[in-house]
């Protein structure tokens, strides 16, 4: 009786306790508010049923899509596809938002990076393993990466030949295994070449295994004793797997330092093995504080997860792009043309194409990869962080409480309708050319983001590109036909491929649920197909210049053509310790040096920032942080598409070429742009509207039909015609080897005018090279000499004077940018136009003359710039730069005060108030009150540079605080308004910027601005009764103008990489001073800064926003379309068309 009431009591009681607890959780929790089904909202086995299911993900997005952006998926869970929740939660959550107990699962015996919960050990393994995944580090793993897809190929080569259908999902994954065996542990599975599919580590399986056991937190351990005593077999199975890699693990580290400590490799003196691998590189990694190195069973543990972390999601990732390939024939198509134009046939010495090449020209695939990323994330799990705050968070307008374990699911979020449109089902790689969904780029999270992003992402990428780049150049693929369907999709019959994913499974990481069947043909030709093309293309080009009236020169030469870079590009690796490519020298001058100069000063400063705030944390040396290479500087920058240099195919080399919009092109140009360069005479050239410009010029020399191209070019690209790179392509054909040879006036004012063109159309670096020809045609024409202009005919010797000083002007717009010597010594830049009287010459002419004249004030800054970086004076004191400079403003204010009334300045106060044709009015005013400000920026730099080498953090009077005072006082004002004027043209008339071939000046001095006012604004954190800066403006009205000069810089950067990068490096630097010293300067939310790299831990922190910029600023763009391929169309002739 008594038993019998125990068992009644204690059913009561369970099922009481029971039913409380579902009322508890279903209508009293605090999480109760968020819909989710109903067993989730109870235990965490409904989430466990979920993963055995393979379809979690899927069957979670399902649930967003019913429910909204909110889902409760556990007791204490909460699953978000709200767009703010990304920053909030991964890019600045930090310590805030831990990862949870989720993340317990994985790892061998001990947690590796992945599964580290501890965010300070999390940052000392990080930092430890950052060198190893880097970039550079990377590019010296290429070589093992190209043996293995060698393999690959010679298997693809075979099934080709025997036309048997493949599976190349398996093809991938045996690939990627041998690939991780080679770096993760020093030797290869060797799987590709037995086809032993017994040598492949259970990483599926294990992944599932973590997933549900770590979906069941209260158990996880637990299940880990219990479930490998379970009689089962494929339990027994998958645990005897596990440890037979835990063992290779150990054995491989074992083994591997043993060989590193017999080549003496932890003596710092000798020479590191030659290997070079992932676990060489984690062997010898020293932590940058302590200098200490990992343990054995770090480094094992580290080895296992690398095998488990790498194979899956490369070999997945890669299969998912080759299906939507294949779903989208056009799009493969495209992509195969892209690599057969851009890049070089592959041969037996290079059997894959290295990632920087892959990089810099092959934007569509890019793209494609990048859409693929989006559409089908195979890193699928709930990426869980728990709320630390004690007082919340709100996300997405809803307050999620302390102790919520909030996730985002990245399949869940990239099908956000809300966020990614109604078509987010769809393959679509032209999405990113819009600017709102390029923007949205940065909250992809394929690879994680912010601190806990993935290590491997820069490896993952490079095996990606160098594996789809090189097959597609190889081999052509077609689904293989089973039974009357596709054997990828199981035959199902697709009516809209594009909109509908294909099936997958998910065990946690994603991948295709089916093989994915296809049949291979080899693309390589034959020698006899090969020599019938040669005699092809031989018979066109003899019908070409068969059918031309007179002979053409030679074939421009194409060998150099793609190291001249389109926007900067190779200017990119400037500051990398060992440059990938040879980009020549960036002088003083330049901005690349003030940046690079601010970087250094910025991590020297720190420390003292970091005290007087309060913070006592311990800085990472400069030299260890500069091997701290972080993936975003990676990040996609998408130039906008009316400004990006195209490099046109055959189709497309063709134009309407008739009188009449010929004339119109020449006429606008004279309207616009010529008065600006007054070197060209229109009526001196024969160009006028009683005469055919094609029957005119049918007899003439090529660099006159050079100068009528470029005249058109720059018409056209101030109407923001796409034929603008068409005739500049034809004026490049034109200016062959033999005219570049010889000299002639017309050949002098094409250069000027491809010049002004190419700097315009983000191609600087490359017209370097024809500013340099063009100064050695006016020299062998003698345009230099006095003698030459004694002719009677008045008229033409003022267009030589014109085109002589277009050259000097020229000439010196390089040297200061670039910071480069100029090419035209003093002595010859005492122009003959001194005793030209301005009084009855055009404005615009005016304009020219006063230009020249401010270009000798140039000159004699430069000159003091040089002399003392290079010359004797390289020790100057701050005495003799602060007379320096008095004797420069002199100057300047000399040369002001002769400027007729018609040339008077502008500001930008009368400007904001100026509608759009007043610009028009007032242009040569606008420009030349442009040069002078930059011309101002000029003279007051050598005042910053002393002050950021020598003063900052020295709280010592100075004798000469006050005319340092003065000199950045005017050094803000000037900067400030050089960025009000060119703030006020961006936005009441845009098109001045074209009208006037100013477009590179103002986008390249904006940002010289910005660099001037972070310099100063980074000087005022320390202004004190003794400090160099007293009396000077306020920190936060400096970061205003900071800030101000960044969102001018966004207006007119039109996608110009430098612009992008630098702006993105000087937001990062305001992040940095926001967070050492708040109190200084307002709150950084206005800045738009959402860095995907933002840490937990301050030295991460440090590490990744001062000495990452200055690695992110330069690093190669991953901008492809970049390069200048100018010469890469078949004949000067293009096909037989003349060239007029």
């Amino acid at each position: 009786m008594s038993l019998s009431i125990l068992f009644s009591t204690l059913f009561v009681g369970s099922m009481s306790y029971l039913i409380i607890y579902i009322i508890y959780q279903r209508f009293l929790h605090p999480l109760a508010k968020y819909p989710g089904p109903f067993l989730a909202s109870l235990t965490d086995l409904w989430q466990v049923s979920e993963f055995l299911s393979l379809k979690q993900p899927y069957n979670l997005t399902a649930l967003h899509e019913k429910y909204g952006q909110f889902v409760r998926y556990g007791p204490d869970k909460i699953s978000t596809t709200a767009e703010d929740a990304i920053p909030i939660i991964y890019q600045k959550g930090g310590r805030m938002f831990p990862k949870t107990e989720f993340y317990d699962a994985y790892g061998s015996h001990i947690p590796n990076i992945f599964g580290m919960r501890d965010e300070l050990k999390h940052s000392i393994r990080r930092r430890h393993m950052s060198y190893s995944f880097s970039a550079s580090s990377v590019k010296k793993m290429e070589s093992l990466l190209d043996e293995n897809i060698k393999i690959l190929n010679q298997k693809l080569r075979r099934y080709a030949e025997s036309g048997e259908v493949v599976d190349l999902k398996k093809l991938f994954k045996f690939y990627t295994i041998d690939i991780i065996g080679e770096l993760a542990f020093g030797r290869s599975f060797a799987v590709q070449e037995t086809g032993d599919e017994s040598r492949v580590p259970p990483v599926v399986e294990h992944s599932l295994l973590a997933a549900v056991t770590g979906a069941w937190p209260a158990m996880t351990f637990r299940l880990k004793r219990w479930l490998p005593k379970v009689p089962s077999r494929a339990l027994r199975r998958l645990f005897e797997g596990r440890a037979a890699v835990a063992k290779l693990a150990a054995t491989c580290v074992r083994e591997r330092l043993a060989a590193v400590r017999d080549a003496k490799g932890f003596d710092d003196g000798a020479a590191a093995p030659q290997r070079k691998d992932l676990l060489t590189s984690l062997i010898l990694a020293k932590d940058p504080d302590t200098g200490e190195r990992l343990s054995q069973i770090d480094l094992e543990a580290e080895a296992f997860g690398f095998i488990i972390a790498g194979t899956h999601t490369t070999s997945a990732t890669t299969s998912l792009l080759f299906y939507h390939l294949l779903e989208a024939p056009e799009i493969m198509a495209k992509c195969v043309a892209e690599i057969d134009f851009q890049l070089p046939p592959l041969d037996v010495d290079k059997p894959a194409y290295a990632v920087a090449e892959v990089e810099a020209a092959l934007p569509f695939l890019r793209k494609c990869v990048k859409e693929n990323f989006r559409d089908t994330p195979v890193f699928t799990m709930p990426l869980a962080r728990r709320v630390l705050a004690p007082e919340g968070v709100t996300i997405g307008g809803e307050h999620i409480p302390f102790g919520t374990s909030i996730a985002v699911c990245n399949h869940a979020f990239h099908h956000n309708l809300v966020v990614w449109g109604d078509d987010h089902n769809t393959f679509d790689p032209d999405r990113w050319d819009q600017p709102d969904t390029a923007a949205r780029g940065r909250f992809l999270m394929h690879f994680g983001l912010g601190g806990r992003q993935c290590i491997g992402k820069t490896l993952a990428q490079t095996n990606i590109y160098k594996l789809t780049s090189t097959l597609l150049r190889e081999f052509a693929f077609d689904y293989a036909r089973v039974d009357g369907g596709k054997a990828g999709n199981q035959g199902e019959k697709k009516d809209a491929s594009l909109g509908r994913l294909p099936d997958m499974a998910s065990v946690g990481i994603s991948d295709l649920e089916h093989p994915l069947l296809v049949r291979v043909r080899r693309r390589v030709r034959t020698n006899a197909q090969l020599a019938k093309r040669v005699k092809d293309l031989e018979a066109e080009l003899l019908s070409a210049y068969a059918s031309s009236t007179r002979p053409l020169g030679p074939a421009t030469e194409q060998s150099n053509s793609h190291d001249e870079s389109a926007v900067d590009l190779l200017a990119a690796t400037a500051f990398d310790e060992s440059p990938k490519q040879d980009i020549g020298n960036f002088g003083p001058s330049s901005n690349h040096a003030i940046f690079k100069t601010t970087a250094s000063v910025l991590t020297r400063t720190l420390p003292i920032l970091c005290r007087s705030s309060g913070h006592n944390i311990a800085l990472p040396s400069s030299s260890s942080l500069n091997q701290q290479e972080s993936d975003v500087s990676k990040r996609l920058l998408e130039p906008s598409l009316r400004h990006r240099p195209m490099n046109p195919g055959p189709n497309n080399l063709f134009i309407s070429s008739t009188d009449e919009y010929l004339n119109s092109l020449v006429s606008h140009f004279f309207e616009t742009q010529g008065p600006v360069f007054p070197y060209v005479d229109k009526t001196l050239l024969g160009l006028n509207e009683n005469h055919s410009i094609l029957s005119l010029f049918q007899n003439t020399s090529n660099a006159r039909r050079a100068l009528l191209n470029i005249i058109c070019a720059q018409a056209a690209l101030s109407k923001s015609s796409p034929d603008a790179e068409v005739f500049y392509r034809r004026t490049l054909v034109l200016l062959d080897g033999l005219p570049l040879r010889g000299s002639s006036l017309q050949l002098v004012q094409a250069l000027l005018l491809l010049c002004s063109f190419q700097q315009n159309t983000q191609r600087s670096l490359a017209s370097w090279t024809y500013h340099a020809i063009a100064v050695k045609a006016s020299f062998q024409m003698g345009l230099h000499a006095p003698t030459l202009y004694d002719e009677k005919d008045v008229r033409n010797c003022e267009i030589l004077r014109r085109v002589w000083l277009g050259v000097i002007i020229q000439d010196s717009a390089f040297s200061m940018a670039l910071g480069r010597p100029r090419l035209i010594s003093p002595l010859y830049t005492r122009m003959p136009h001194n005793q030209v009287s301005l009084l009855n010459l055009n404005d615009n002419v005016v304009y020219f003359y006063q230009l020249g004249e401010l270009t000798k004030v140039r000159a004699s800054i430069m000159e003091a710039i040089e002399e003392r970086h290079f010359g004797s004076s390289q020790n100057t004191t701050i005495h003799e730069i602060l007379y320096q400079r008095l004797q420069q403003i002199s100057k300047l204010e000399h040369w002001e005060k002769n400027l007729p009334p018609a040339m008077a300045m502008v500001t930008s106060a009368e400007m904001a108030i100026w509608s759009p044709p007043s610009y028009g009015d007032n242009r040569f005013r606008i420009l030349l009150t442009i040069h002078y400000y930059i011309t101002v920026l000029l003279i007051n730099r050598p005042v910053l540079d002393w002050i950021a080498e020598y003063e900052l953090g020295q709280d010592v009077f100075h004798p000469y605080t006050g005319e340092i005072s003065i000199a950045l006082g005017n050094d803000l004002t000037t900067a400030k308004e050089l960025d009000s004027i060119i703030s006020c043209i961006a936005k009441k008339c845009p098109g001045f910027f074209d009208h006037n071939a100013i477009w590179w000046t103002c986008n390249y001095y904006t940002f010289t601005a910005a660099l001037h006012l972070f310099t100063i604004l980074l000087a005022s954190y320390f202004q004190s009764e003794a400090a160099v800066l007293h009396r000077l403006a306020d920190p936060v009205e400096v970061r205003k103008a900071v800030v101000s000069s960044l969102r001018t810089l966004e207006s007119i950067d039109r996608g110009s990489l430098m612009s992008q990068k630098g702006r993105h490096c000087l937001q990062r630097f305001l992040h940095v001073l926001e967070t050492v010293a708040p109190h200084k300067a307002s709150a950084p939310d206005d800045i738009g800064y959402n860095d995907p790299t933002l840490t937990s831990t301050f030295d991460d922190m440090v590490a990744q926003l001062i000495a990452q910029p200055a690695y992110d600023f330069t690093f190669q763009s991953s901008q492809l379309g970049f390069l200048d391929s100018d010469m890469d169309f078949p004949d000067p002739a293009f096909g037989g068309q003349q060239l007029f």
